[in-house]
């Protein structure tokens, strides 16, 4: 993540800014973070691929990825789900928590044996 702060600069060398920082949108920010990350890391591991609808890879596409964030962060019907993945399930070392946004929540049957519902392991908690 610092990297992506400072433009994917790497240590040593100058920040290059992903826009006016002070003035630029959040949705505008994800955008470039997301066109100018390096390939190096988009290709490496675990790697980082953004499909469109039609199972395209778009993070090369600034229009097509505002697209895909307008109509997730817009849509009346999506429903966050806040999920724990543990490491059996993921390519990092340690567990940990993913926010979705579903249409009406729906958690698809592939992520339900791989993710476990935060609302859920908390209700659990406080009933201890």
């Amino acid at each position: 993540m610092e990297r992506a702060q400072r433009g994917w600069a790497k240590d040593g060398e100058p920040d290059e800014p992903l826009g006016d920082l002070e003035t630029m949108t959040i949705r505008d920010y994800i955008v470039a973070v997301i066109v100018k990350m390096p390939e190096a890391i988009r290709n490496g591991r675990p790697g980082y691929v953004l499909k469109d609808s039609l199972d395209k890879d778009v993070t090369l596409y600034p229009v097509s990825i505002r697209k895909l964030i307008d109509t997730l962060y817009d849509g009346e019907n999506m429903k966050s789900f806040k999920a724990i993945q543990p490491p059996s399930e993921n390519s990092q070392f340690l567990s940990h928590i993913h926010c979705f946004q579903l249409p009406d929540g729906v958690v698809p049957e592939c992520m339900l044996n791989t993710y476990y519902d935060c609302d859920v392991i908390y209700q659990n908690k406080l009933k201890l």
